[in-house]
């Protein structure tokens, strides 16, 4: 299995890996700032609130958090529940490829390796099981972390109304179901 192909599919899986985590830890930096913005001041005390969360359940409480903290208009309501939206998408993009099977590397061939990776993965219906197939490239995973890492960034813009006040759809917009930045945020993270 020692092979650039190989190599090169681990590297991408594991720049998704990470790339997914970030923006989980950064859901949880905005729900930390909405929970201190409600007068939860001690960090400790929202890290546990906040700590073993799936990424999903960070994202439906970041959403109720926000909505009951920050009482948003129907603009900035829209631009964060296309981001939520957008989030869910790729959780359960990284759901599926996560807990899957692969093979990666594997040919009667050692120098035959092919270009696509293939996963199962056997799921319970009506009939029994069903063995659901995946082929992935390595510019398959590495288009998934091109996308959590917009996520990561477009989550950090939360902070400018949370944190300063500052109106959401002033620097961000919903063009189709786009989330569009208007005015670049200063980085501070």
């Amino acid at each position: 299995m020692d092979n650039q192909i190989t190599d090169n599919f681990h590297k991408a899986i594991g720049r998704f890996a990470v790339n997914f985590e970030h923006v989980c830890m950064n859901m949880n930096v905005i729900c930390t700032f909405l929970l201190s913005r409600s007068g939860i001041k001690d960090q400790q005390i929202s890290q546990i609130l906040l700590a073993d969360h799936s990424a999903e359940r960070t994202r439906t409480l970041l959403a109720s958090l926000y909505s009951q903290i920050m009482k948003p208009d129907k603009k900035s309501s829209r631009i964060v529940d296309a981001l939520l939206k957008d989030v869910k998408t790729l959780t359960e993009k990284r759901n599926k490829l996560m807990h899957q099977s692969w093979f990666i590397g594997y040919s009667e061939n050692p120098e035959n390796i092919p270009e696509e990776a293939r996963a199962f993965k056997a799921r319970k219906n009506k009939q029994g099981v069903t063995i659901e197939r995946l082929n992935f490239s390595v510019k398959d995973f590495d288009s998934l972390s091109v996308e959590a890492e917009r996520l990561k960034e477009l989550i950090m813009y939360l902070v400018l109304p949370v944190n300063y006040g500052e109106d959401l759809s002033s620097t961000l917009s919903v063009k189709g179901n786009k989330i569009v930045v208007i005015k670049k945020r200063i980085k501070c993270d």
